[in-house]
């Protein structure tokens, strides 16, 4: 079953098969809707500044409050799954649900994010700091 139109690049393996139309037995319409808001959002926000940005060694300060807005971050800092409780601090993007996002989910994330420039500079403390807290932090830390 192919989920989508093609998409993207047309140029031999450019893109991940399923981009192309072909059928994939792991992705299914929520990964379709990711790819199309992050490809969107990536190219309105961050494609056309990143190498601006690189050269002055700094993002302006308030990108984060977009990336906040458009649910990027509870996502960024949980990786594979989302803990239900998680969802408590902000909207997660393209209006997945916490239950629902997987391992592809994260992986069209990073790829789509990754298209904008060198964009893990921005969100290495969330990659690097949330997990230890998630996995080892006190009750009354994780709730901070």
């Amino acid at each position: 079953m192919s989920l989508a139109a093609p998409f993207g690049s047309t140029t031999p393996w450019a893109e991940p098969t399923w981009y192309t139309g072909r059928p994939s037995p792991y992705y299914n319409a929520s990964h379709v809707a990711l790819r199309n808001y992050l490809r969107a959002w990536v190219d309105a926000n961050f494609a056309s500044s990143s190498e601006e940005w690189e050269a002055a060694g700094a993002v302006p300060p308030e990108l984060y409050q977009k990336c906040a807005e458009a649910g990027l971050l509870v996502p960024i800092a949980s990786g594979k799954s989302i803990p239900r409780d998680w969802a408590r601090h902000g909207a997660i993007i393209a209006g997945i649900q916490a239950e629902d996002w997987g391992g592809f989910h994260d992986f069209i994330l990073w790829d789509e994010l990754t298209r904008g420039g060198n964009i893990a500079n921005l969100f290495i403390g969330l990659v690097v700091g949330a997990p230890p807290l998630r996995n080892f932090g006190s009750e009354w830390l994780k709730n901070k």
